[in-house]
């Protein structure tokens, strides 16, 4: 007789068990809390007027396009590490727009002229102008740029509802 009531206990805690895991599986499936986000560094004497802000091969290039001048720097943690400054002129004035390609290699645009480059950034922030374009080479006045799938380039003109689609070789 004591043997059956050590079996009738094993049995039990086994379907205890069974029933705490099965809880738990469904604890795993519950919803994932919101996203929240934590200021790490602040940065006091950063440099005012950068048009253009743009992430490239792991580095982030300031650009602005009244003076031409521009930086790149390395973000961490503890805050940006300056890594290139380009002086006024160095780039051209007037670029309006500047889009990463994920190949690497960023996209510059003029709306007012139709010009264009592309460029690449460097290990060590120094960027290299890989081809350029003649003013009138692309439409004036698209608005937004991006890039789609297979280096498929998308401009737009929020102004008049117009598009196009082309490939950057």
């Amino acid at each position: 007789m004591q043997m059956r009531h050590k079996t009738k206990i094993a049995r039990a805690l086994a379907a205890a068990a069974i029933i705490s895991l099965g809880a738990a599986g469904l604890a795993r499936a519950q919803p994932a809390a919101e996203p929240t986000h934590e200021t790490i560094a602040s940065i006091e004497n950063f440099s005012a007027g950068w048009s253009h802000v743009v992430a490239s091969r792991g580095l982030v290039l300031f650009y602005k396009d009244k003076t031409g001048e521009a930086g790149v720097g390395k973000v961490s943690s503890t805050g940006v590490t300056t890594l290139q400054t380009f002086p006024k002129g160095n780039f051209g004035s007037g670029w309006t727009h500047i889009v990463p390609l994920s190949s690497g290699r960023i996209l510059w645009y003029r709306a007012d002229n139709g010009a264009g480059a592309i460029g690449q950034l460097d290990a060590t922030g120094n960027h290299e102008t890989l081809t350029s374009w003649e003013p009138g080479s692309f439409a004036k006045g698209w608005t937004r740029i991006v890039e789609g799938p297979n280096g498929l380039v998308l401009w737009y003109n929020g102004e008049n509802g117009k598009g196009a689609i082309g490939q950057l070789r």
